[in-house]
């Protein structure tokens, strides 16, 4: 399920302002922070979701047998 119209133009206009304070590609380590993320028990599966494809985009795929509570 998609989320709303709103909250896509809220995360693109922050994600806008964090990179243009941001003096380094923040890029390599969102796979690393989405990983670490994701093992946290109070992760919803919506937002697993998205932390995996962060993960696969920035890094590389997630491993089934990686140990992930919603892998």
């Amino acid at each position: 399920m998609a989320p709303p119209p709103a909250i896509g133009l809220v995360r693109r206009a922050l994600m806008r302002r964090f990179r243009m304070a941001v003096r380094h590609d923040p890029r390599p380590y969102l796979a690393r922070v989405a990983a670490y993320r994701i093992q946290d028990v109070n992760v919803r599966p919506a937002e697993a979701s998205r932390l995996s494809r962060l993960h696969t985009h920035f890094g590389v795929p997630m491993r089934s047998d990686s140990g992930l509570r919603h892998g």
